[in-house]
């Protein structure tokens, strides 16, 4: 919100994807139109704080980055996997650490990381509409 004025061409390039053919009437749909002055103090309050929430993202990824450094070996050859990333292959040893012998077997391990369908984890069916009657205390037949 630095400018008064609406460079459309600017505001093309910002647009992506399915909007990106439609760039003509989203620009005459803006073109004219004001924003009034507390409408732009929110906007730049947002900018400020979505401009604060990336810096520390940025620097949360440098000091994960800093602290996986010893594992770096362990890191790579789990991203030999199809499908891990670095990013996955990261949380993988955040969570069950380098050490796998503490899992007697690959079966042990997927079951601990929530992968295989456990005994409990069936669907249960149940009969919801019975009716539970008590007995009565004659015997009535």
């Amino acid at each position: 919100m630095q400018t008064e004025s609406f460079d459309p061409e600017y505001c093309k390039s910002l647009l992506h994807g399915r909007i990106k053919p439609k760039e003509d009437a989203v620009v005459d749909s803006i073109a004219g139109y004001s924003i009034a002055p507390a409408q732009k103090e929110r906007i730049v309050m947002v900018k400020a704080h979505l401009d604060y929430v990336e810096k520390a993202v940025v620097m949360m990824d440098a000091g994960i980055d800093e602290l996986v450094i010893p594992y770096e070996s362990h890191i790579s050859l789990l991203c030999s996997i199809p499908g891990i990333d670095r990013r996955s292959a990261i949380t993988i040893i955040s969570e069950i650490g380098t050490d796998i012998n503490q899992f007697s077997s690959s079966k042990r391990l997927c079951r601990w990381a929530g992968l295989t369908p456990g005994k409990t984890s069936l669907p249960v069916r149940r009969n919801q509409f019975a009716l539970h009657v008590p007995e009565s205390t004659s015997n009535r037949r």
